[in-house]
C-alpha cells in the first residue's frame, strides 16, 4: 500500500514555510499510476501558519475545509487548490492579504471565492471548473458567483474555464 497522511498535528507551532507545502497527489514509484496520500478532512495543525512561498492542495478525496490556515496572511508565489471534490469554501482564507496567483481546478463543490475579501492585487486568477461526462452530475460543476473578490483592486491576468458562473458582479470594481 501507499502511505497516506491523516492528520497534520506534527506541524502545530510552525509559522512560516519558506518553500512549497504540498499535500495530496503523488506518482507511484514506477510512474505508472497516481494516487492521493491524504485522508485529511481539514488542515488543522497548521493552525500558526502566517506565511508560506507557496501552496499546493492537490487530489485529497476527503478536504472539506481548509480549516487550520486561519491566520494565514501572506503567500509569496501561489496558491493551487485542485480536485478536492468536498471542498466547500475558502473562508479559512479569511485573513490572506497577499498571493501573487490563485488558482482553482476541479474543486466541485466551490461555489464561490468567499474568504478571499482581504486578498488585493492579484498577479494571475486562475479557475477551471471540471466538465462532468457522467449521467448522474451536471454538464458543468463548480463556481456560480466570484462572490469574495469585489475588493481585489486589480487582477492581471483573469482565467475562467468551465465554470457554470451565474454571477460575474464581483469583477465590476475589480
Amino acid at each position: 500500500g501507499h502511505p497516506v497522511l491523516s492528520s497534520l498535528e506534527g506541524f502545530a507551532g510552525l509559522s512560516s514555510i519558506g518553500g512549497t507545502f504540498m499535500i495530496g497527489f503523488s506518482t507511484s514509484p514506477d510512474n505508472q499510476s497516481n494516487y492521493s496520500t491524504s485522508y485529511l478532512m481539514n488542515l488543522s495543525g497548521l493552525d500558526a501558519l502566517t506565511h508560506a512561498g507557496a501552496i499546493h492542495i492537490d487530489a485529497n478525496p476527503q478536504l472539506v475545509s481548509l480549516q487550520g490556515l486561519n491566520q494565514l496572511t501572506t503567500v509569496t508565489n501561489y496558491i493551487h487548490l485542485a480536485d478536492n471534490p468536498r471542498l466547500e469554501n475558502l473562508q479559512a482564507l479569511a485573513n490572506l492579504t497577499t498571493v501573487s496567483t490563485f488558482s482553482l481546478q476541479g474543486n466541485t463543490r466551490l461555489r464561490n471565492l468567499q474568504g478571499l475579501e482581504q486578498v488585493r492585487n492579484l498577479d494571475y486568477l486562475t479557475i477551471k471548473g471540471r466538465v462532468s461526462t457522467t449521467p448522474e452530475t451536471p454538464a458543468a460543476e463548480g463556481l456560480n458567483s466570484l462572490t469574495g473578490i469585489e475588493s481585489a483592486g486589480s487582477i492581471k491576468h483573469l482565467n475562467l474555464t468551465g465554470n457554470p458562473l451565474q454571477d460575474r458582479s464581483a469583477l465590476n470594481n475589480v
